[in-house]
């Protein structure tokens, strides 16, 4: 290597790992980051360090692929969809308006692993150099630092950590890397700088008078998520790999801790959780959510309805408008969600007219549980000002109840939706739980003689009041 050649430190690592820390004091050291760095904040005081074309291109990347960073890619992106989605293109744009004639920057986004493939083919283009710094983080830690700043599930914040490093690790063995630990880093920031430096050969000066410069940024406060809980055993054993790997004089994946890091990550796949979550970005980003307007309950004339495409944006309210057809039942059924999972409804509003821009009703959240019927195995509760829907297993559905007159004059529904979680969620599963132990309690008195006496009664007086 000569003082010539172009090096790019690509600084990786799940969120909340130390990835801003790191990459900073590398930054005081001379790499350059970019002319337009995202500005600190409450969540980041010394910085993120990320720069915004970068951090924007991935994130509208993964949108138009129908991800997010909280719902990510279970494997870097096909290799096929390059041509389409103009990866390369961009990603070669960025580095040559960003650093023209820079022999030394570098770049740090945790949504990089979605796309390492397309990124290591821009260095091999480019005749670029790429050292990779590996942040990591116990991750207990980054659990608990992800719950307090996005509201993360226990569980999909742990199956987030282990995601990032199944995608990171197997694609950087072959090049110049090392594995930071985050806590070490804090305690001993020059001690660690020398460390990269030496076995990545990075281009920086680490005289005293530097590292004085590292020390004096690494904020050694910042390090307050230091907590204890259960972990599943995958979760455990990769991150005693890591740690140790980042103990080690060079800090580099050695071929017997790759293979033990190979079979941990093949067990992942024996917990049911985790098949969950994979089952739904890899085959779904989004689904038709459906409102049936006629002949729901014909077993003689074919069904109609109409759907609406939602893609999968969690926490984030959205509108979803239906224009019914001409020809309806007194009949209107609706499935927002194909899976099991939950989402919140705020209001709906109908009109009268396809040109009207005022509802002729609108049912505010204390009313909706009034107006909607559930269908399904699941729940539908007032909370949080919002009309609450969890769906225990496929096929649940809400039955809209109007009256005569607004079933004739309603052309158009709109409704205000969020769609909160998609199977990994653990509140969903607690009341699933709930709901089984409580069947345990009441299928016997609903199996026994007396109920269905006393059911068969209900059913006669229903039948001769609507007649």
């Amino acid at each position: 290597m000569t003082n010539t050649t172009k090096q790019c430190v690509v600084v990786l690592g799940m969120h909340r790992s130390g990835t801003s820390t790191i990459a900073g004091s590398l930054a005081t050291l001379g790499v350059s980051f970019g002319k337009n760095l995202l500005p600190a904040d409450l969540n980041n005081p010394r910085g993120y360090f990320e720069n915004n074309r970068i951090v924007e291109t991935q994130n509208q990347l993964l949108l138009e692929a129908g991800y997010s960073w909280l719902n990510p890619i279970s494997e870097n992106v096909d290799k096929s969809c390059f041509s389409t989605l103009n990866i390369l293109n961009q990603f070669e744009k960025i580095l040559e308006d960003e650093f023209s004639g820079n022999n030394l920057y570098g770049f740090k986004d945790p949504r990089t692993s979605c796309f390492l493939e397309a990124w290591l083919e821009v260095f091999r283009t480019l005749d670029i150099e790429p050292l990779f710094v590996i942040c990591i983080r116990k991750p207990i830690s980054v659990i608990k630092s992800l719950q307090r700043r996005d509201g993360l599930e226990f569980l999909h914040a742990e199956l987030l950590w282990l995601l990032e490093y199944i995608r990171v690790l197997p694609k950087i063995i072959k090049y110049k890397h090392i594995l930071v630990n985050y806590d070490d880093f804090i305690y001993s920031p020059g001690a660690i700088i020398k460390k990269i430096h030496r076995n990545l050969q990075i281009n920086i000066n680490c005289e005293d008078n530097d590292l004085l410069k590292v020390e004096s940024f690494v904020d050694k406060d910042l390090n307050h998520s230091i907590a204890t809980e259960d972990l599943r055993d995958c979760t455990n054993n990769i991150w005693l790999v890591m740690e140790s790997i980042s103990k080690s004089s060079s800090g580099e994946i050695t071929l017997d801790e790759y293979e033990s890091i190979t079979e941990i990550f093949a067990d992942v796949s024996n917990y049911n959780d985790w098949n969950l979550m994979q089952s739904f970005p890899n085959t779904v980003k989004s689904w038709n959510a459906k409102l049936y307007y006629q002949n729901y309950f014909s077993s003689e004339h074919k069904t109609k309805y109409i759907t609406n495409k939602v893609s999968w944006s969690p926490n984030r309210w959205i509108n979803i408008r239906f224009i019914l057809g001409e020809e309806k039942s007194y009949h209107l059924i609706l499935e927002l969600l194909e899976y099991m999972g939950e989402y919140a409804i705020s209001n709906i509003q109908l009109y009268d007219d396809i040109k009207s821009k005022d509802s002729f009703i609108e049912y505010q959240a204390d009313q909706l549980k009034e107006v909607f019927e559930f269908w399904g195995h699941g729940e539908a509760l007032i909370k949080d000002g919002c009309l609450n829907v969890i769906h225990f297993d496929r096929g649940c559905q809400l039955k809209l109840n109007l009256s005569s007159d607004e079933f004739e004059k309603v052309k158009i529904l709109d409704m205000r939706v969020c769609f909160k979680a998609l199977y990994y969620s653990d509140s969903l599963k607690e009341l699933y739980q709930k709901k089984i132990e409580l069947n345990t309690i009441i299928e016997p008195l609903i199996n026994s003689r007396l109920y269905r006496w006393y059911e068969w009664l209900r059913r006669i007086k229903k039948y001769i009041s609507y007649n």
